[in-house]
């Protein structure tokens, strides 16, 4: 659905957007290669906004990466900018990861189905040999930065499963966007208190 939303704002609804008078700019930055302006406009329908690409080298050249997304969503170029992943609050007790992958020029596509969330908690069982995986009613996932390759990003959680009394704090790991696997981090200082016990 998202994918669809996006392409009807690009190859139908676009002309009219760039047409208006005036929109609100809320914030601006550089591409690494400081070729590609990442833009964020007002979206006077919701208390949301819109997300525009920019060419730095031909600013009529525009592209809009996502429509209505929350306010406070930060979209990360990778350092190659092949990637871009956004930390985007969908819920006040869910926050995700998006991931989006280069097309050409100024075009990127969303990734569906990454799951990052799902498979940083099969990770984190593992790793603390838990003999389930924990539903978390809290799931606070984030993007810390883009490691040098361009290849993986360092990811943290924050979460809490009531249920079995199981609490996640700054729990660190890595994510790689061609292998779409989670690995470990070796300098994880996280804390996962279990029944209470801190």
């Amino acid at each position: 659905m998202r994918c669809l939303l996006i392409f009807v704002f690009n190859f139908i609804l676009i002309q009219r957007i760039v047409g208006q008078a005036s929109t609100e700019i809320l914030d601006s930055k550089l591409s690494p290669k400081r070729d590609i302006l990442l833009q964020y406009t007002d979206n006077d329908s919701c208390i949301c906004m819109d997300v525009w690409l920019i060419s730095k080298k031909d600013s009529t050249q525009r592209f809009m990466l996502d429509s209505a997304i929350t306010l406070g969503t930060k979209y990360l170029f990778s350092p190659n900018e092949k990637w871009i992943a956004a930390n985007y609050e969908a819920l006040s007790n869910l926050r995700e990861i998006l991931l989006y992958k280069h097309i050409e020029g100024i075009r990127y596509s969303h990734i569906d189905n990454i799951n990052i969330f799902e498979k940083a908690s099969a990770f984190l069982s593992m790793k603390m040999h838990l003999p389930y995986i924990p539903r978390f009613g809290h799931e606070y996932t984030q993007i810390i930065r883009w490691l040098p390759s361009s290849e993986s990003f360092l990811v943290r959680i924050d979460v809490w499963d009531e249920d079995h009394g199981i609490s996640v704090r700054d729990w660190t790991c890595i994510f790689n966007v061609n292998s779409l696997s989670v690995s470990e981090d070796k300098y994880n200082h996280g804390k996962v208190n279990q029944l209470g016990v801190k």
